[in-house]
């Protein structure tokens, strides 16, 4: 499905769905869904010494731009966007992108475009930073 317009929180996943520890697997995002969570909650797999939660995705349209989004993070964010497998970093962002509303430590990564297939958002802290977001993908075109 691909949006045609970048939207606004159309569905949130409750803090109640963060994983156990040890387990940062969290769930699936949609066109125009964001998820929620607690880094705190997930596990150390890779990137920074923090905890991190991941989101996957998939896109059935090629070449299909996306934002993610998390400005809404209250500490210091660090994201990023890995192939299905997780071999293979095809995007990061630390400290940037949200404009003037940003705290200087929130991030967007923004007008990424990707062939159809599935993909994973890893939200983690800066250093060893972790605390509560919401993170949202957008797709246009």
């Amino acid at each position: 499905m691909t949006c045609s317009t970048p939207t606004t929180v159309a569905t949130t996943v409750p803090n109640t769905l963060a994983p156990v520890e040890g387990n940062p697997a969290v769930g699936t995002l949609t066109c125009g869904s964001s998820g929620s969570g607690n880094t705190a909650l997930g596990a150390h797999t890779l990137g920074q010494a923090s905890r991190e939660q991941h989101w996957n995705f998939t896109l059935t349209s090629p070449f299909t731009a996306i934002s993610v989004d998390g400005c809404d993070a209250t500490f210091d964010i660090y994201l990023r966007v890995y192939n299905a497998d997780m071999t293979r970093q095809i995007a990061f962002r630390d400290d940037g992108g949200c404009g003037a509303g940003g705290s200087g430590f929130t991030s967007r990564i923004e007008g990424l475009v990707l062939a159809a297939g599935t993909y994973n958002i890893v939200v983690e802290g800066y250093g060893n930073n972790f605390g509560l977001y919401r993170s949202e993908e957008r797709r246009v075109g």
